[in-house]
């Protein structure tokens, strides 16, 4: 029996768990992408990939909607076909720390909701060769982060 693409995709990036489904407010969330900034590469726990700093502002498409920020992460654009060969989404892109901008400081993400549009701080670490990734939460896509052609090495 051949499984479909979605069921491979959400096999590849949940493991056996089913994906929620998000709101609605989120499947048409928007994304404003603030800064960019690439991190020390002596910072990165190997060769093989590198860190960012996004800075970005999530906006729902509810005002009042309700999400929770660890649940945001990236998928790049090839994932279908990197679910094919078995490649496990954290050895590709991967949330390392979020912050959250209260009072005109970021602060760590205490485990509560976020409520309609919010600035965040998301520290990623990403494998070579990866230079788009689109925002995910559950499973929806929206928006997008163009990374620097610099930090581009084959995979």
């Amino acid at each position: 029996m051949k499984t479909s693409f979605l069921s491979t995709l959400r096999h590849w990036l949940t493991g056996s768990r089913p994906v929620p489904h998000a709101p609605a407010a989120l499947r048409e969330a928007g994304v404003q992408v603030l800064s960019l900034q690439c991190e020390d590469a002596d910072s990165a726990s190997d060769g093989l990939a590198s860190r960012f700093l996004v800075d970005a502002v999530i906006e729902p498409a509810a005002p009042d909607a309700a999400w929770q920020l660890d649940e945001l992460t990236f998928l790049p654009p090839q994932a279908a076909e990197l679910a094919e060969r078995g490649e496990p989404a954290p050895d590709l892109c991967q949330v390392l720390a979020a912050q959250i901008m209260e009072n005109g400081h970021f602060q760590p993400v205490v485990e509560r909701s976020c409520i309609g549009s919010c600035r965040v701080r998301l520290r990623v670490h990403v494998r070579h060769g990866l230079r788009l990734l689109r925002f995910r939460y559950r499973d929806a896509l929206f928006g997008q982060v163009l990374l620097p052609a610099k930090q581009l090495q084959a995979f």
